[in-house]
């Protein structure tokens, strides 16, 4: 394994000079302020001093509040999703749109693509707290939408405002404990609130979900979120604000460069200019509508098959979309590679082998995972006759050992001081648990496995993610220096979830093209009429008696459609068994120390009094 201080080298970033003090002429009376003045530069601007000032206002006691906060958050955040799992196949039933799950999750994919360069472009100039509660409206919305649609268009809509809000929630939440946490702690915070929060919501989520279905409806059961998760958002927004306002009076400021500054808007510009600035320049639009027109219409023309006709795919306009598609996405590479100045996807970071792999993995092992559980739920409902919560669970288990690998791994981590041995690990063990499923999901072509094999593969694979992408995000951030981590994290994001797109997409085309087809022929022939609508809804496909001629055919197309989807899944898997050798190990106390120094060094080079920085309140690298 090649060392990580030869491997991974930082760009050395230029020291942003303090302004000169004026001289007052007189020494610093008894009782005046001591403390160390550090005027914090704009993100945009490469410097080590933003890192180190950050880190001395956040001592150890509000880290502590602020991880609080963010778990609670994180609970809600995470019941709501675990009991919606449970609504999802009922309500896009409720509207005959059930085979459009993919097509939903392909959407909100998308937006969580386009959404997390975009916002963390924005986070240095709108603020922690701010964007901590913009995420939170967002998800207030998207309950709201859920709850008071009234057709499957609203519902989708509702979708696009929460993926837009989780990912605002995310990548503020990631860039925030990149900024205060240290390379070697930082595996084991980054999974912390979330993953504490999932262990008792995910389950309990379930049964919340399946007691409003019998004692209420879908529609109560989203929309209660709605209150509930800005009350949730409050602790968090509330402690940042404090701490920016004790950062000001310790004299710990941090100055945000507002958008039109950054982007370079000459003073008395026209509002045509001033757009132009920053929509065109700063926050490259032009990429992000290309990346997203390419997408759309790469990914739903394959996924949307089965809606009205599972061949549509092979049609002109199909295929038509399918072409532009893609040459709007090769038209997106051309632009931020060659004429956008601020691309809304760095690719100069591709030049880099880890940030490369650990992007180009994470983005496999979410397309495998999601290729195989977009219609999971489904499947388990109808075919193995699990209830709406218990299929739920049996998925959920890959969500917990997700949460408990990724903590033990980034507790491992800081002890083994090593990143590719975890990597290699966690890349075996998604192949494999990859390959379970193919065998499980149609025992001898009779018969699902029973819950407890179901449950050993969901915590192979969860086990498997976990090992494997805490440490790959560990070593993509130890491979760009710390004014670029922000954009590098939300890199990484969207690589996960192009894959997990992609893999919806895939998921989406097998599923409307070949469960139709075995419906047609494993059905009795005075059945095959009623084919497609016991497609389209598990709600008319649950209602046939089970062990009944009818019932057994559709069980039996159920999986072995579902079985074609475990072997694609295993399919994408396999390329990570090559991928995780080229990874380059990285020794983090090492990188950590380098860290460090360079930024005592900028701290030397700003000429700080020693009185003052006697006074200053001591800095705490968690």
């Amino acid at each position: 394994m090649a060392p990580a201080t030869d491997d991974i080298n930082p760009a050395s970033t230029p020291v942003q000079e303090r302004d000169e003090k004026k001289d007052t002429g007189s020494d610093t009376a008894p009782g005046a302020e001591e403390t160390e003045k550090v005027e914090m530069v704009p993100a945009d601007m490469a410097s080590s001093l933003p890192t180190e000032a950050i880190r001395r206002i956040w001592t150890k006691g509000p880290l502590i509040a602020v991880f609080c906060g963010l778990f609670l958050m994180n609970f809600s955040m995470v019941f709501a999703a675990s009991s919606a799992g449970v609504y999802d196949p009922y309500a896009t039933s409720h509207f005959q749109g059930h085979s459009l799950i993919a097509t939903a999750n392909i959407v909100h994919g998308i937006v969580r693509i386009v959404g997390y360069p975009l916002l963390a472009k924005v986070a240095d100039h709108i603020g922690r707290p701010q964007g901590f509660a913009g995420a939170a409206i967002s998800m207030a919305l998207a309950n709201v939408l859920y709850a008071a649609c009234r057709n499957v268009e609203t519902y989708l809509a509702g979708g696009i405002f929460e993926s837009f809000g989780d990912t605002w929630w995310t990548i503020t939440e990631q860039i925030f404990i990149a900024d205060t946490t240290s390379l070697i702690n930082r595996g084991f915070l980054f999974t912390l609130p979330e993953s504490l929060a999932a262990l008792p919501t995910l389950y309990a989520g379930t049964y919340l979900g399946e007691h409003m279905l019998l004692n209420s409806s879908w529609r109560w059961g989203f929309g209660m979120w709605a209150a509930i998760m800005p009350f949730c958002a409050l602790p968090t927004i509330a402690i940042m604000l404090f701490m920016e306002r004790r950062g000001r009076k310790q004299g710990i400021t941090y100055h945000r460069l507002p958008l039109r500054a950054s982007a370079g808007v000459p003073e008395g510009a026209s509002l045509r200019t001033r757009l132009y600035h920053i929509l065109w320049i700063k926050l490259d639009m032009p990429g992000a509508f290309l990346l997203m027109a390419g997408l759309s219409m790469t990914l739903l023309p394959v996924s949307i098959t089965g809606r009205r006709n599972t061949e549509r795919w092979s049609e002109p306009s199909s295929i038509i979309l399918i072409v532009i598609g893609v040459l709007t996405f090769v038209a997106f590479l051309v632009w931020d590679g060659k004429f956008a100045k601020n691309p809304i996807v760095p690719l100069r970071m591709i030049k880099n082998r880890n940030v490369l792999l650990a992007c180009a993995s994470v983005c496999l092992i979410a397309m495998s995972d999601s290729t195989y559980r977009a219609f999971a739920s489904s499947f388990l409902q109808v075919a193995g006759g699990f209830s709406p919560g218990h299929a739920v669970r049996i998925d959920n288990a890959r969500r917990v050992a997700l949460n408990l690998g990724g903590l033990v791994i980034g507790v491992a981590i800081r002890f083994v001081k090593h990143t590719k041995p975890f990597i290699i690990i966690g890349c075996v063990l998604v192949a494999l648990a990859n390959g379970l499923p193919i065998y499980f999901t149609n025992i001898d072509g009779a018969r699902v496995a029973n819950e407890a094999a179901l449950t050993t593969g969901q915590v192979l694979l969860g086990l498997g993610r976990g090992f494997a992408q805490i440490p790959l995000q560990v070593a993509l951030q130890a491979a760009v220096p710390d004014h670029e981590i922000g954009m590098a994290t939300a890199f990484f994001l969207s690589s996960s979830g192009f894959g997990a797109n992609l893999g919806n997409s895939i998921s989406g085309a097998i599923w409307n093209t070949v469960l139709p087809r075995r419906l047609g022929s494993n059905l009795p022939e005075s059945e095959k009429s009623n084919a497609f609508a016991i497609f389209r809804s598990i709600v008319i496909a649950q209602k046939y008696e089970k062990g009944t001629p009818i019932r057994e055919a559709i069980n039996l197309s159920y999986r072995q459609t579902q079985q074609t989807l475990a072997t694609a899944s295993l399919a994408l898997s396999a390329p990570l068994l090559i991928m995780m050798l080229f990874n380059k190990n990285v020794k983090l106390q090492q990188e950590d120390d380098k860290r460090r120094a360079a930024q005592t060094q900028v701290s030397e080079e700003t000429e700080v009094p020693q009185s003052e920085k006697q006074a200053a309140p001591r800095s705490t690298v968690v």
